[in-house]
């Protein structure tokens, strides 16, 4: 209820009026959706936790490598650890009979930074989208004193304040921080940007060639939008302003001793990498996965496998959270 998916009262009240009866195929699929929550919690979340808590609690006393690092690791800290939740919650709501919309959609997959708010915390974004971007922009664009004398207001410009509007509360949703008003700034800044540029971005596409090659283009608007999206986030973990004016500083620092001899090494001890491998290569994982349910169905692939085969994968996926648990703390969200 506090964590989401928000669930619209349209989609969810009715279903408290009608009987459930055992389905097994249903509460089936409800478990492995959990199964599978979990493992992005307790493997690949949790494991990333390990050096992300590391390197924010003394970001000081790391160089660029280590803080560019930690940061990459806390963007899929934070996606894995409430998506996972998000699985775990709409597994056990199916398991009892009920359905809640999905929440996330492979968001660091996408192009640009309104394609990621579509697929990020979906049911999240879009009440922010009806209850405060929608209302906020319809108010903007009447005309002043409402009897149609007074000219419409620029177009753009009403965007543009719907927008930032929009993003600073959804930073103060988050935490009473001045931290999470600049992350939540931030995000809208890029939206803003992007719709103020976008006739000279696809410009400088056209001249540099990237039209002719759809898959570069596509590689370096994810990557763009990845390395956005990822900055902000130094804001929304670090706890003050303090500790995110050294991340961002420190960013600039100590990559020349990676190029020395045996500097990788030496740049990277005692971060804890080892114990983030196995979240690391979760994380290789589930992307991959997520690619392919793009184009087939990965579940229902699964089910037309042989007994053996489906059963072998799902031991191997049990013995990974036996083996590979890490335990970092209660849910991220649960705190907002």
């Amino acid at each position: 209820m506090v964590a989401g998916p928000i669930e619209r009262p349209q989609n969810l009240i009715h279903q408290f009026y009608v009987v459930h009866v055992f389905d097994y195929g249903r509460i089936t699929s409800g478990l492995k959706l959990m199964a599978w929550g979990l493992f992005k919690k307790a493997v690949i979340a949790d494991r990333l936790a390990w050096v992300v808590n590391l390197v924010y609690g003394e970001p000081a006393r790391f160089g660029g490598p280590v803080l560019g690092l930690a940061t990459v690791f806390f963007a899929f800290q934070i996606y894995y650890d409430f998506s996972g939740y998000s699985d775990i919650a709409i597994g056990s709501a199916r398991v009892m009979g009920f359905t809640l919309r999905r929440n996330f959609d492979s968001p660091y997959q996408s192009q640009s930074t309104a394609e990621f708010w579509r697929r990020w915390h979906m049911s999240l974004s879009t009440w922010f989208r009806d209850y405060v971007f929608r209302p906020t922009k319809d108010a903007l664009s009447r005309p002043e004193g409402g009897d149609g004398t007074r000219a419409r207001p620029h177009i753009f410009a009403v965007y543009a304040l719907s927008v930032a509007l929009t993003f600073v509360l959804s930073g103060l949703w988050h935490g009473a921080n001045w931290t999470f008003v600049v992350w939540g700034g931030l995000n809208g800044a890029y939206l803003i940007l992007a719709g103020a540029t976008a006739p000279l971005r696809t410009r400088v596409r056209s001249v540099v060639g990237l039209d002719r090659h759809p898959a570069g283009s596509r590689a370096v608007r994810i990557g763009t939008t990845f390395a956005l999206i990822t900055f902000s986030w130094i804001f929304f973990r670090a706890r003050t302003f303090h500790e995110a004016g050294l991340v961002c500083g420190g960013l600039f620092t100590g990559w020349g001793a990676v190029l020395t001899p045996g500097g990788v090494a030496n740049t990277f001890r005692g971060v804890g990498l080892t114990i983030a491998a196995a979240g690391v290569a979760g994380a290789i994982l589930v992307e991959t996965v997520q690619v392919l349910q793009r184009r087939v169905d990965v579940a229902a692939l699964v089910n037309a496998q042989p007994w053996w085969a489906r059963w072998s994968l799902y031991y191997a996926g049990m013995a990974s959270l036996y083996f590979l648990y890490a335990n970092e703390g209660q849910f991220i969200y649960f705190q907002f």
